[in-house]
């Protein structure tokens, strides 16, 4: 998935792209266009590694180009975006020096800069969130993290796309189903709930996410469910499909979570008043965002507490 903006001039930009793609062997890639049309910074992922590289065109006709890279742990860097979210300057080192020696990303929400012990880079000044989500998009659909299961813990990652979602909620929509996934069991885990891990996406057991929550002293298994749809609602077969699931994992209760709706059957045969199973739509889930974990008491099925003492 790559998402393109701020493009002032697209012969420049594609001509860029091309380069880093036939160049690179890449396919995902973010592109932002800088200060001006002549800098450029890309992220991209190739064999379960991520490279941000920094690029300044002093001329066109001459080939006059700086070019400086850094090879990232993609975990690592999410969680750092993450920090950086949250008010502070990071400066992280690249897992592989160059020949002018080791190389530094510098970053704060003012923008980025590569830097070598020698050279300071131009700093690139980007709109931070949305740098944040198109890398977090490079990184969730990368192909070693969709076949790879994984436990998702409370970190600056995970609470800086809670919290850019509580403020844009409309962006729910723009997630891939791979980053939607992520997303929830982000916010699942800042809800309280504990031991969440997702699912790899392909193959994935019947169900996407597993958490586990408190009531009172007894800690119950949760199945999660993730439905991403672009026009149409979750149907009653989706729902039923895993409340199968759940009676054959021998779990206590299950949730639909999407940005969509429900039918109207689905809602009539698991409302509300269902004693192991909560549909979460796309209205219920802005609530939810709004409210904060603080607040957050109880399930949309109002028949779990928040955990305080599950881990």
């Amino acid at each position: 998935m790559t998402r393109m903006w701020s493009v002032t001039d697209m012969s420049n930009a594609n001509r860029e792209r091309a380069l880093v793609e036939e160049h690179y062997g890449v396919r995902e890639i973010f592109w932002k266009g800088g200060n001006d049309r002549q800098s450029f910074t890309w992220v991209y992922e190739k064999e379960g590694q991520l490279t941000v590289r920094q690029r300044t065109v002093f001329s066109w006709d001459d080939d006059e180009i700086d070019d400086l890279a850094v090879l990232l742990d993609p975990e690592v860097f999410l969680c750092v975006l993450g920090e950086v979210r949250l008010g502070q300057e990071k400066r992280v080192q690249s897992l592989l020096p160059t020949i002018d020696g080791d190389t530094f990303l510098r970053l704060s929400d003012r923008g980025l800069a590569v830097d070598t012990r020698s050279i300071s880079g131009m700093r690139t000044q980007l709109p931070f969130d949305e740098f944040f989500l198109d890398s977090y998009s490079v990184v969730e659909n990368s192909e070693p993290r969709r076949r790879t299961a994984r436990d998702i813990l409370p970190g600056p990652a995970e609470e800086a796309i809670v919290r850019i979602a509580g403020e844009q909620p409309d962006i729910l929509h723009s997630f891939s189903p791979r980053e939607f996934e992520t997303f929830v069991g982000a916010f699942l885990t800042h809800c309280g709930f504990s031991r969440v891990r997702l699912s790899r996406y392909v193959k994935d057991g019947g169900y996407d996410l597993y958490g586990v929550y408190c009531e009172g002293d007894a800690e119950h298994v949760v199945l999660i469910e993730v439905k991403h749809y672009t026009s149409r609602r979750v149907g009653l077969e989706v729902v039923d499909r895993i409340n199968g699931v759940r009676d054959r994992e021998k779990a206590d209760k299950a949730i639909v979570v999407t940005n969509s709706s429900f039918s109207t059957e689905a809602t009539r045969r698991y409302g509300a008043a269902h004693r192991r199973m909560a549909l979460v739509d796309y209205e219920r889930l802005v609530d939810l965002l709004s409210r904060g974990a603080n607040s957050w008491i109880r399930t949309p099925a109002d028949f779990w507490t928040r955990p305080r003492n599950c881990r």
